[in-house]
């Protein structure tokens, strides 16, 4: 009974591998709503470098603190925002993923997703599964345009020094999927086991009985390296020096096990490295072969972003709390840029 079962599972799972979302594998970059001026002309010029795909990332509470604007201002205001993006990505054949993670979104409530207070609260905890379906409703009607949905890519539980996968993540999981599948069964849903979305969370792992899931992964390891600088961890780690491609590989074989082992679909939601990490473009670039080498879908993190993992500028490192020096935004003609259009090129074909 035990191998009719596995053998039911691969076979599902394996129908699935082959129905792919549009555009896959997709080859593309995030884009934050509360970041610079990224409105629907940065698609188009994204699209000139032939990128295939954008996440759209709702930054709503951020918005509401920041805008000094009312939490439902902030939601229509980002849900404007997307749908003039999407827009954007349907002239010009770019898929865009929405993805949510900041619950709840109004931050007078003073908790946040890493808080024990929302994940030990089912109350507290349904908010997620109330924007999933809001969500659903709203750009149900998309086509081609949307390729998946994303909520909470990145669960975690900070207890004092202690950080680890919520025990109420599982079940918080299948509502979401339920509750937009609700809504638009047709779209893609891109779930994490947990812990970060880490590789690591991917050892022992096994797909969840639902269709039409992508399976997502950051990928930011070591922290210790692609961090480096910021307040927290020290720098001086360089690659390829301290650490191989071949460490890269052991890293993600979680990952590639499971992906091989069950033929899903697996997304690389973010990956990156601070600008002024030594060695950080050649990191990136070898990440971006071994996502490829293994069919997975990729989003560099992140477009006109915090000026440290903003491609648009140069290698110089800038302490805590500074501005980057005058000129150091170098535009498309970076070195960062050079590592990414080419690995867009290949969606040339």
């Amino acid at each position: 009974m035990k191998y009719v079962l596995l053998m039911l599972l691969l076979c599902a799972s394996q129908a699935r591998a082959g129905d792919t979302p549009p555009n896959w594998p997709w080859r593309g970059i995030t884009i934050v709503s509360t970041d610079g001026d990224n409105d629907p002309v940065e698609i188009e010029k994204l699209a000139k470098l032939h990128v295939n795909a954008v996440a759209l990332a709702l930054n709503i509470r951020n918005t509401a603190e920041f805008e000094k604007m009312m939490p439902e201002d902030a939601w229509n205001a980002n849900i404007a925002w997307a749908d003039r993006m999407l827009d954007a990505c349907k002239r010009h054949g770019i898929t865009g993923i929405i993805t949510f993670f900041q619950v709840p979104f109004d931050p007078s409530k003073g908790y946040t997703e890493i808080s024990p207070t929302f994940w030990d609260s089912a109350s507290n905890r349904e908010e997620a599964v109330q924007i999933a379906g809001r969500l659903a409703r709203h750009f149900k009607s998309r086509g081609d345009e949307l390729g998946a949905y994303e909520i909470l890519s990145e669960p975690v539980v900070y207890r004092g020094k202690k950080v680890e996968t919520p025990a109420s993540w599982p079940e918080l999981r299948g509502k979401i999927v339920r509750e937009l599948r609700k809504y638009d069964a047709k779209r893609y849903v891109i779930v994490t086991p947990g812990f970060g979305g880490e590789p690591s969370s991917y050892k022992d792992f096994r797909p969840l009985p639902f269709s039409r899931l992508i399976y997502g992964v950051h990928f930011y390891e070591p922290h210790s390296f692609s961090h480096q600088g910021l307040p927290g961890f020290r720098r001086g780690m360089a690659y390829p020096e301290d650490f191989s491609k071949e460490w890269l590989i052991n890293t993600l074989h979680p990952v590639s096990d499971f992906s091989k082992k069950y033929q899903e679909l697996v997304y690389i939601g973010e990956f990156s490295a601070i600008r002024w990490a030594p060695g950080a473009n050649q990191y990136i670039s070898d990440l971006i072969d071994l996502f490829d080498e293994n069919g997975f879908g990729w989003m560099y993190f992140c477009y006109n972003s915090y000026h440290g993992w903003n491609p648009f500028y140069d290698e110089e490192y800038v302490p805590q709390g500074e501005a980057p020096q005058p000129g150091s935004r170098v535009g498309f003609g970076s070195k960062r840029w050079a590592v990414l259009k080419e690995a867009y090129g290949k969606n040339k074909k």
